[in-house]
């Protein structure tokens, strides 16, 4: 089930340019030196649409559909806040 995100009015001639989220979650080992995980997903706009960049140094997951509800968590909502297209000159 997609959750539909209700749009945000950003003022006129201001647009989104980028959005971006870092999640973290525990070790998926024993090491008590690690930390934790973190992994940044964020959206970008080099002029040609939006796209996802995606950083981690390590991520662990038990199944794709875990990774792939992140994914889709920013999607919605940087799609969500997205009202407009940039104003031209």
């Amino acid at each position: 089930m997609v959750k539909k995100h209700n749009s945000m009015k950003l003022p006129k001639g201001v647009s989104l340019f980028s959005l971006e989220m870092v999640f973290t979650q525990d070790s998926d080992s024993c090491d008590p030196e690690n930390m934790g995980q973190t992994l940044t997903v964020s959206t970008d706009d080099a002029g040609g649409g939006t796209f996802i960049v995606i950083k981690t140094d390590r991520w662990a997951i038990d199944r794709p559909e875990d990774l792939t509800k992140i994914i889709q968590t920013v999607n919605d909502l940087h799609n969500g806040l997205i009202t407009h297209q940039r104003d031209k000159c």
